[in-house]
């Protein structure tokens, strides 16, 4: 795994490469770029592959390979987060030394300018001031979120806004808190102050801190489980840059908070931490690069799957003995949570493709199969883990009846990563696995032999879906899916 982070000292941005635990590039800041002070922050990527980097009053576009496209002038000093949204298709910027949002539409060159303390729209020129500190935002949902850094113990807010830039809500959590991430449909802030990844259904895992004289934090009760992580550490930290993975590992940035020349031009520590478990996996030292301030994921590590069915055969050996079992509904799914109605008939998948890849879809919303009784391929996922020297489980068993079995398009989105299906088909040349390798543009149909045969693709995340579908065609299918439990496993220590 490769993340790009914007450090205090030196370049315009570095790639980190957690497994080797080494910056693998420096960016250096272009002199289009270069400002009364360099700064730089936040860190975005747009559909098209372009990333926006900003420094200090300018933002920065980048090709794939990180050379200047423009540069675009004229912002308010000290910009922090910035977002791509690819709905409106503008550059969302949180202004903190104006309290403002700036939203600019890089086709037309027009910006928008909103206020979190006025809760509308102002003129590009009205008063700027830094009452608040602005320093985070992101949109997921449908909604913005918008967080407020705010001064010293007063407790940082985040506050919710829909499209329309109506308020729904705010949530008083941390102090000096920047980041908002999302993972697994809840929101994430960094508690940089405190030093601790916080989550709005409850989350709490420390990484760091700082000490506080207080006994008791406002908005907080003495002796709540949120107080834990104020325990002073051995030495004064301070945490700023957080990214979750799709995998659920959160990146957090931590730095020695003793003195002003350490702030700026000494170490950061990156720390891995699984969020599901609340647990660290991983440290990597950044000498001299002083301390990180927005942190994105740059490359997920590929884990490499076999493609030649013959590499499987200890497996497929395993998995023809439930064959039989299968065919003759001994081992359905007792829970009829997907029905089968041998007359109802499968859908134009031409047709819905082009309707399905408009929203966000990650399970089949129609379908017409039998499931498989879960952990039935044990021994088959024990032995792909002994081939793989991997962490595979199992991701989906289905039987597609020979009359109208199929599955609708998806995209599985929410859980990335590669995926290998061991299929047995009773006659060749019916069945057919449909996916889409552009998005949703086109449709390839591979049509499957009779008996054993395996499909192995990678599953994108929202931003870039690999939709597929699968017709059984007249022909009795069935099929064995896997997925590694976590891309991780390649650098974690114990």
């Amino acid at each position: 795994m490769k993340l790009i982070c914007t450090p205090t000292y030196g370049p315009l941005a570095i790639i980190v490469d957690i497994a080797s635990g080494g910056i693998v590039r420096e960016i250096a800041i272009p002199q289009e770029l270069q400002s009364v002070r360099n700064r730089p922050y936040g860190i975005t990527t747009d559909n098209k592959g372009h990333w926006y980097i900003s420094n200090w009053d300018k933002i920065g576009c980048f090709d794939a390979n990180f050379n200047l496209q423009y540069a675009i002038n004229g912002l308010p000093e000290n910009i922090h987060q910035i977002q791509y949204d690819d709905l409106s298709g503008e550059l969302w910027v949180v202004a903190t030394s104006a309290d403002s949002l700036f939203a600019i539409n890089l086709e037309k060159q027009i910006a928008r300018r909103f206020s979190p303390v006025l809760d509308r729209w102002q003129e590009l020129d009205a008063p700027r001031n830094d009452t608040q500190h602005f320093s985070s935002l992101r949109w997921h949902g449908g909604n913005l979120y918008v967080l407020a850094h705010k001064f010293g113990v007063e407790p940082s807010c985040l506050t919710i806004y829909n499209r329309d830039m109506v308020r729904l809500g705010q949530w008083n959590i941390g102090r000096e808190a920047h980041s908002i991430c999302e993972y697994n449909g809840q929101i994430f802030i960094l508690d940089s102050r405190g030093g601790a990844i916080l989550g709005n259904r409850g989350v709490n895992i420390a990484v760091g801190g700082m000490p506080v004289n207080e006994p008791e934090l406002p908005g907080h009760s003495a002796g709540s489980a949120l107080l834990a992580h104020y325990m002073p550490p051995e030495k004064p930290t301070y945490t700023r840059g957080m990214t979750i993975t799709p995998q659920g590992f959160a990146a957090v940035a931590i730095f020695d908070f003793g003195s002003i020349e350490t702030r700026s031009t000494g170490d950061a520590y990156l720390r891995i931490f699984d969020v599901r478990k609340g647990e660290r996996v991983k440290e990597v030292k950044l000498s001299g690069v002083g301390n990180i301030q927005d942190i994105q994921l740059y490359e997920q590590p590929l884990v490499q799957v076999p493609t030649e069915l013959e590499f499987y055969d200890p497996v497929v050996k395993k998995l023809k003995d439930l064959q039989p079992a299968i065919l003759t509904k001994r081992l359905n799914d007792p829970e009829i949570r997907i029905p089968y109605d041998a007359d109802r008939t499968a859908p134009d998948f031409a047709y819905t493709l082009s309707t399905f890849t408009n929203v966000s879809i990650d399970f089949a919303v129609r379908n017409n199969l039998h499931r498989i009784i879960k952990d039935i391929e044990k021994p088959a996922e024990n032995i792909l883990n002994q081939l793989l020297q991997g962490n595979w489980e199992r991701s989906g068993g289905f039987w597609y009846p020979a009359a109208s079995g199929w599955m609708d398009w998806h995209s599985n989105y929410e859980s990335p990563g590669p995926r290998i299906y061991l299929v047995w088909c009773a006659e060749g040349g019916k069945s057919r696995f449909l996916y889409s390798p552009d998005g949703g543009r086109t449709m390839v149909e591979k049509w499957e032999p009779a008996g054993w045969s395996v499909n192995a693709f990678m599953i994108g995340n929202e931003r870039h879906p690999f939709w597929h579908a699968v017709d059984s065609g007249g022909t009795d299918r069935i099929s064995f899916g896997f997925k590694p439990k976590s891309y991780l496993h390649q650098f974690m220590v114990a």
